[in-house]
């Protein structure tokens, strides 16, 4: 795995009115070294690209965010 990879984190989102349970999303996402961010319309989620097809396999619905990927 190159620098680069390590450094990127992917964002996805969950939308409140997914059904999806916030605690259960987060409790995987912080598993793999992943970061939060909590706003009153949806959850913002940060997790290392070669982690992310697990949370993607667990929660097809959540919605990717390349604009909010830290790089």
């Amino acid at each position: 795995m190159d620098d680069l990879t390590q450094r990127t984190l992917w964002c996805y989102r969950l939308d409140y009115r997914s059904g999806y349970d916030e605690e259960l999303v987060w409790a995987l996402v912080q598993q793999y070294g992943g970061h939060i961010s909590i706003t009153p319309a949806c959850i913002d989620f940060w997790l290392a690209p070669e982690w992310a097809v697990i949370l993607v396999l667990v929660f097809p619905d959540l919605a990717r965010r390349p604009e909010g990927d830290y790089l």
